[in-house]
């Protein structure tokens, strides 16, 4: 049926259609963020292999690299890896690594570190040890929090501090090493470590474009409304 004026019923399908395709839009891209997560794997810890058994023998089980920090590489020197054993729980002696419940997170795990468990090193030159994984920064990252005893290095470079909390953003969508390495003395690196997630702080002018298309639904939905109102079929 048409209203009076010939294009009235044209006009109220063809707004909720636009909001239709904008919020499949909006879906899509929300999609593609999720999609662009990077692809650093276990970055928080948190997706380790732990299994009942693990959590039952109050930190008496020991587990490979690839079962308990999978996606990480340890190096006890520039060039040496470990492909020692994790341990579950906080580290006993003669085990330099453990993986525990978070400190710092509600929920999800931890790195212990105890570089006194490590004698084969020696005091030297450089550092100790190096945390390293290569993988993608997304590109809406604007950093990740870090806690604990190691040092962050970027495709070795540190951070720029200037940056503040958005110190990734000049590697928002590249590919990249992180390296969280620990300086000498020995002692300075033995305690927890953990990384938190991926966080993006929107710029201004982000924030701007995102209320300008929210004001613009809006209206589009108030305008669609009252043309459905004033339309009478004849």
């Amino acid at each position: 049926m048409k209203h009076p004026s010939g294009n009235e019923s044209v006009r109220v399908e063809q707004v909720p259609q636009g909001l239709a395709l904008a919020a499949i839009t909006l879906l899509l891209l929300a999609v593609f963020f999720r999609t662009q997560a990077g692809d650093f794997i276990n970055l928080t810890f948190d997706d380790a292999n732990v299994t009942p058994q693990d959590i039952a023998s109050g930190g008496n089980t020991t587990g490979t690299m690839d079962r308990l920090l999978p996606g990480w590489q340890i190096f006890t020197s520039e060039t040496q890896p470990y492909t020692g054993l994790i341990q579950w729980g906080p580290p006993r002696e003669g085990m330099p690594f453990g993986l525990f419940s978070s400190p710092y997170m509600p929920t999800g795990y931890a790195l212990w570190i105890e570089t006194d468990a490590l004698p084969s090193i020696q005091p030297g030159p450089g550092s100790l040890l190096h945390l390293r994984q290569t993988g993608t920064i997304p590109v809406w990252a604007a950093g990740f929090q870090t806690f604990g005893p190691l040092t962050l290095t970027i495709n070795g470079q540190p951070p720029d501090i200037s940056l503040g909390y958005d110190f990734l953003r000049p590697w928002a969508g590249r590919e990249v090493t992180l390296d969280f390495s620990s300086p000498y003395p020995v002692t300075g690196a033995n305690g927890p470590f953990d990384i938190g997630g991926f966080y993006a702080i929107p710029e201004p002018s982000t924030w701007a474009l995102l209320a300008f298309g929210l004001g613009a639904l809006v209206l589009s939905g108030r305008r669609s409304l009252r043309s459905k109102c004033g339309a009478r079929p004849i």
